[in-house]
């Protein structure tokens, strides 16, 4: 934050909080403190403090209420956004030569002579199908029958 969005924030607690006996050198302090802290978070720190609390923060108290801000808006920006699979980067897919730890089976992607297998983490259903060897070449169920002709599983045969 700048020196002027510190003295903002200041500013705001003093006037929640008129009894506190603050002096200038205080938003000199807090501007060199707060610096790296991003004026979104401080300004909901700001904010949860006037409506919990009672007195005038003291630095750090207000510092850990920034943290814990600042942790639950890249929280939230995650469930909207999520980023990458941690597992496979966001391809659904594994390279088998990248140690997974899964079983030693392996499929075949029509598009490459690699071996690969779906991510467990972020492929789940595909990879409940190839562990249970709906994948292999030679396998046959009604269901994999089904979808090889374009219907749903769970269609019945006319």
């Amino acid at each position: 934050m700048r020196p002027n969005e510190v003295a903002q924030i200041v500013g705001r607690l003093r006037a929640a909080f008129p009894s506190a006996r603050t002096e200038d050198a205080t938003a000199l302090v807090w501007a060199e403190e707060l610096a790296p802290i991003d004026l979104g978070v401080a300004m909901a720190a700001t904010r949860r403090w006037i409506q919990e609390e009672e007195w005038f923060p003291t630095l750090a108290k207000f510092l850990e209420l920034c943290r814990s801000e600042a942790l639950a808006a890249q929280k939230r920006s995650l469930d909207r956004h999520p980023g990458p699979c941690h597992a496979c980067g966001g391809a659904s897919w594994i390279e088998e030569s990248r140690g997974t730890g899964y079983s030693d089976e392996i499929v075949l992607t029509p598009s490459s002579s690699e071996r690969w297998l779906p991510c467990q983490a972020c492929n789940g259903p595909a990879y409940d199908r190839w562990r249970d060897g709906h994948y292999e070449p030679d396998h046959r169920c009604q269901d994999c029958d089904d979808l090889r002709k374009g219907r749903r599983p769970s269609e019945q045969s006319a």
